[in-house]
């Protein structure tokens, strides 16, 4: 898969789309393992998730 995003967008902004869409496509897939710089914190304090 071949994702282009605009120069502004954080690598774990476009990620977030990127495992979605990668969850849709390829349902085998059940993990997928990542950085501590994709773990964004929402408002309550809760990171977030693709699932």
């Amino acid at each position: 898969m071949i994702t282009v995003t605009p120069a502004d967008t954080t690598d774990r902004d476009a990620a977030r789309e990127i495992l979605w869409r990668l969850r849709v496509m390829q349902r085998q897939i059940t993990q997928v393992w990542a950085d501590s710089a994709y773990a964004a914190s929402s408002p309550t304090g809760r990171t977030t998730s693709c699932t």
